[in-house]
């Protein structure tokens, strides 16, 4: 038997962490935004981004951004940056999708890290879907015919489930969607970009 070991080259590591927050009240203030801001046009096709928030200032936001800034650190640290490397978020913002919102494949340029907090997320609301970095290559010479399974090395696309209450931090480069919402209910989620720097 030929003895072989796997080294799985070049890691896309996607960080995941449910967290314990007053979704009902940032959902009460994410709802209220959408009342008095007109939308950004970005990625969002027929729901509602916020303008930037006052994250630093704004009370309801302090708990969610600390806990952000403190599992940007623990990435950070996994990634292997160095560990005296200041994190800070950059901004973030408020998506808001309601039946048949969604978002279109893109990035997050200018930034290091970026992520999504979810408070609330319907089932059928939509999930985020990731794209290889080499898909375009992938989907003529890697073709689905020749697949048994479907895993994180071979996939074109992963799908992951919004989950109320779950955080997901991923590099800025990585290319992503969110899929159409199938639900009268809301979707309402946090995006957010994250910069590291030094301390001079």
């Amino acid at each position: 038997m030929c003895e072989f070991r796997i080294h799985e080259l070049f890691a896309c590591p996607i960080f995941i962490k449910d967290l314990n927050l007053n979704n009902f009240e940032l959902e009460k203030y994410a709802l209220n935004l959408k009342d008095i801001q007109s939308s950004n046009q970005k990625s969002n096709r027929g729901g509602f981004q916020s303008e930037f928030l006052p994250y630093k200032e704004e009370p309801i936001l302090l708990s969610l951004s600390n806990n952000i800034e403190d599992c940007l650190l623990h990435y950070k640290n996994f990634i292997g940056f160095k560990k005296d490397l200041k994190i800070n978020i950059d901004n973030m913002w408020f998506n808001i999708n309601g039946e048949g919102g969604y978002h279109v494949t893109h990035t997050h340029p200018n930034s290091m890290f970026s992520g999504v907090y979810y408070i609330s997320a319907p089932v059928n609301s939509g999930s985020i879907n990731f794209e290889h970095p080499a898909l375009d290559t992938m989907q003529y010479d890697w073709r689905d015919k020749f697949k048994d399974i479907f895993n994180e090395v071979n996939s074109e696309n992963y799908y992951m489930t919004a989950l109320t209450g779950r955080l997901l931090i991923f590099p800025s480069w990585l290319k992503h969607s969110v899929s159409q919402n199938l639900i009268k209910e809301n979707r309402i989620s946090l995006s957010f970009n994250a910069q590291v720097g030094d301390n001079n």
